[in-house]
């Protein structure tokens, strides 16, 4: 089974269904018995709508949300 670290670092790809199917489901299997990491793809996937709404948000600079997005993918890396 994958550990939490694996599962943080693959949780981006996982969420854009880039990920291999036997690698898919052990993700899947993980987040089943993994409530801190389910939570942590949970918020993943709601920041990743949240900058959605942002980019199409006329009032908000490219410019912020390119930071918003960079800070993001730092704190990916790190573990739930």
């Amino acid at each position: 089974m994958l550990s939490c670290k694996d599962v943080t670092e693959k949780s981006s790809d996982y969420l854009d269904h880039k990920l291999p199917l036997l690698t898919r489901l052990s993700v899947r299997v993980h987040l089943f018995v993994c409530v801190r990491c389910r939570t942590y793809v949970k918020q993943l996937r709601a920041t990743v709508a949240s900058v959605g709404l942002l980019r199409n948000q006329a009032s908000v600079s490219e410019e912020v949300v390119e930071t918003m997005v960079t800070a993001l993918q730092k704190d990916t890396s790190k573990d739930p």
